[in-house]
């Protein structure tokens, strides 16, 4: 329906229904349309299906073989390196390497998402719930086969979105076409089991950091390399490198390797800010250096701020953060984009 590759029409490439293959767990295969809820519910356990089976890959390990590096992603270039870190790293005062699993995480907002469909004439009419009213809009448009101006999409008010809000799914331009084939309005909401496989997710992620710094807790040298689960269908990325790129100081090298998974459903964003697994692992990485270098944590994240940043930026610190640093103050003013203790915690 989408192209996640693509800066205009983020998502997922494959059309609802365009083949007889099951690309992922929780794919859509049919559709059924009733008077009631109760009816329709009964005759969707009726449907059987006949499945040719294949070997699937359900873990990262099995898929080790499709490894790839790519480019870059909405026009970013995703494999940054500044200098090269090695020779920090050989010369190290205090240095410290972390290996991080981040399973896979699900938005499930309170409202599942929804769709009513309503066509009059050549015009069709959505009554979604998304974040993204014109992007919906024309992605449905592509989709279907229609002029922009024919779809009107409707979103007065979101129940909750986390991110799976944002983009368009398959069962919208399957209420469109379900409503198209019987003349009517229809209405077709996600079960709350369908939540965790009809709307994206955050991937599961393998990460590496090593962190190279001086007793008195400047940073120089930074590695962060990942291994992020993605669909074999749709080759939906994300960033990973946390705040790396503000660390202008920093000698540091970030690269990631992407795991296509024939089991997998295509990601999307969770929550904001879209580094925040990364985030996580950087920001956990630095707290053993805090406490070798006696330094407290934002004055090691503000040592690795660029010296002429793009922009002010305030770091407001998780209640968690006093406890474990024995720092009291909790927010503080920094220059830069520095790591956000909020946002590792995320």
């Amino acid at each position: 329906m989408n192209n996640f590759e693509s800066a205009s029409k983020p998502g997922e490439i494959r059309v609802v229904f365009e083949d007889d293959r099951v690309h992922y767990a929780g794919q859509y295969v049919a559709v059924v349309v009733a008077e009631t809820l109760q009816q329709v519910q009964r005759t969707a356990e009726l449907v059987q299906v006949t499945y040719e089976t294949r070997p699937p890959a359900i873990d990262i390990d099995q898929a080790l073989d499709t490894l790839y590096d790519p480019a870059e992603f909405f026009g970013e270039k995703l494999a940054a390196t500044r200098a090269d870190p090695e020779p920090a790293f050989q010369q190290a005062e205090v240095t410290h390497e972390a290996n991080y699993l981040m399973p896979i995480e699900h938005h499930n907002p309170v409202e599942p998402s929804a769709s009513i469909a309503h066509w009059d004439g050549d015009e069709l009419t959505l009554y979604e719930t998304t974040q993204q009213v014109v992007g919906a809009r024309n992605t449905v448009a592509e989709t279907m086969g229609m002029p922009e101006e024919n779809v009107h999409m409707v979103s007065p008010f979101i129940g909750g979105g986390f991110g799976c809000q944002g983009f368009i799914w398959p069962h919208s331009v399957m209420s469109a076409i379900a409503a198209k084939k019987v003349g009517r309005p229809v209405k077709l909401n996600l079960t709350r089991k369908q939540t965790f496989s009809g709307c994206g997710h955050r991937s599961e992620t393998r990460q590496k950091v090593s962190l190279d710094a001086s007793r008195d807790g400047k940073l120089s040298a930074i590695k962060h390399e990942t291994l992020l689960q993605t669909s074999a269908s749709a080759r939906r990325l994300k960033r990973m490198e946390s705040r790396c790129d503000g660390m202008a100081v920093c000698a540091w090298i970030s690269s990631k390797r992407l795991v296509p998974m024939n089991s997998s459903r295509t990601r999307s964003i969770v929550q904001r800010p879209p580094t925040t697994a990364g985030d996580r692992a950087i920001g956990h990485t630095l707290s053993p250096i805090e406490s070798i270098c006696r330094i407290a944590l934002w004055r090691l994240k503000r040592s690795a701020s660029s010296p002429k940043p793009p922009v002010d930026a305030t770091i407001h610190v998780s209640n968690q953060f006093p406890i474990l640093t024995g720092w009291r103050t909790t927010t503080v003013t920094a220059l830069g984009r520095g790591l956000s203790a909020t946002q590792a915690g995320c």
